[in-house]
């Protein structure tokens, strides 16, 4: 298929006539410098219209084309001149400040059907569908307003149980801590293991803990009246804290924060722990993920936004998509420096003993944070989709 490129004046006639046909808009009246949203083009007219580009212009033209470039002017412009992608130059570069690349040696998760790696592997291997609703006693049904999209999801089988004395918390702080942060202390202590570590010997060592997370739910049921307010109800459900207990509760003595950047926290927290790495700040770094549902406001508040999936299932981009589905878990992985993941320090033969230099999981070459500045986001009675990090 030979590539063209018609004139502008033709590419822009041509676009507005597409946009006038999938929303019932008069041509007369749709304005080139206007958001294709104004004139009702949601998710999937937006994809069709990508897919008719590619047969008029000769060569490929991204799905998401219409969001990076959300009106008729900006779409043409970028057409007709188009330029790399800043995240597309940077691709194959190293993260700025990371002189070698990183090793992931350890790794350990909750996620909904498995609660180690192993078994998420064969989960995955098997096809099975860890989806469902929202497990009982989570959630009060009234309080789902009967939306059946806000109950369905990836959900963890058990969120409540913890063995607070082996990590030396009292019952009581327990009982106020955040889940979430009951999962990141059990996930790490395993990851560690993974990469061959004992979380004792690393006491006082310039480790970095990195988390991705953005809701405190369980917070926000012990403040919604002053008598269920507790002394440790601060410290149990802070974002920052979430970091900082796992820094604490394991003396490590690197950099600790916690990364809220919505979907992309954990790979935001990855992508600053490998600038931590590059600049000797940590020796290794340990970097998290966590998301639990543990209230049903945010989910009905989507589902009445008709953003949530109906049958609670995702297909982006093909014409039958009509929403996505939310999940929790949490991840955590090990990172070192090759030069050192590298180095077998206990064993002539590399992978005889399972420590860390034999557990190389994936190398990192590097990482870049971008953002599309102003997306325009398409909005249907079904779907929303928007550009981010």
């Amino acid at each position: 298929m030979a590539a063209r490129t018609p004139e502008p004046a033709a590419l822009r006639r041509w676009l507005i006539e597409r946009v006038a046909a999938r929303t019932g808009t008069p041509a007369a009246e749709i304005d080139d410098g206007e958001p294709f949203s104004l004139y009702g083009l949601d998710s999937a007219g937006a994809a069709a219209i990508a897919g008719e580009l590619q047969e008029l212009l000769g060569r490929p033209v991204d799905v998401t084309a219409l969001f990076d470039s959300p009106c008729v002017s900006d779409l043409v412009r970028a057409l007709v001149s188009p330029q790399p992608a800043a995240a597309s130059a940077a691709a194959g570069a190293e993260t700025p400040g990371v002189p070698e690349p990183v090793a992931i040696v350890g790794i350990a998760c909750r996620v909904p059907g498995a609660t180690d790696p192993h078994a998420f592997w064969r989960l995955l291997l098997e096809g099975r569908d860890a989806l469902g609703e929202v497990p009982g006693g989570r959630w009060p049904e009234d309080e789902t307003d009967g939306a059946r999209a806000s109950r369905l999801g990836g959900f963890l089988a058990d969120v409540a149980g913890f063995d607070a004395a082996f990590f030396r918390i009292p019952r009581e702080e327990a009982v106020r801590m955040d889940p979430q942060q009951r999962l990141l202390l059990e996930t790490t202590w395993e990851a560690l293991e993974a990469a061959g570590e004992v979380p004792e010997r690393l006491r006082g060592t310039p480790t970095g803990v990195f988390v991705g997370i953005s809701t405190n739910e369980y917070g926000r049921r012990q403040v919604s009246g002053s008598r269920q307010v507790h002394a440790l109800t601060p410290t149990a459900n802070a974002l920052s804290i979430a970091a900082n207990r796992l820094s604490y509760s394991y003396d490590f003595r690197g950099p600790s924060l916690a990364v809220d950047t919505a979907c992309s926290s954990s790979l935001v927290a990855t992508h600053l722990a490998l600038q931590s790495l590059g600049r000797g700040e940590c020796a290794r770094a340990v970097v998290c993920g966590v998301n639990l549902l543990l209230e049903p406001e945010i989910s009905v508040a989507l589902a009445r936004g008709g953003m949530l999936a109906p049958d609670g299932r995702c297909r982006a981009f093909a014409a039958s998509a009509s929403g996505y589905v939310r999940g929790e878990g949490c991840v955590a992985v090990v990172l070192v420096g090759c030069s050192v993941a590298c180095w077998p320090r206990c064993c002539t033969t590399a992978g005889a003993c399972g420590a860390l230099g034999c557990a190389v999981v994936v190398v990192v070459a590097g990482v870049v944070v971008v953002v599309d500045g102003v997306v325009e986001v398409l909005v249907s009675v079904s779907v929303t989709v928007t550009g981010g990090p």
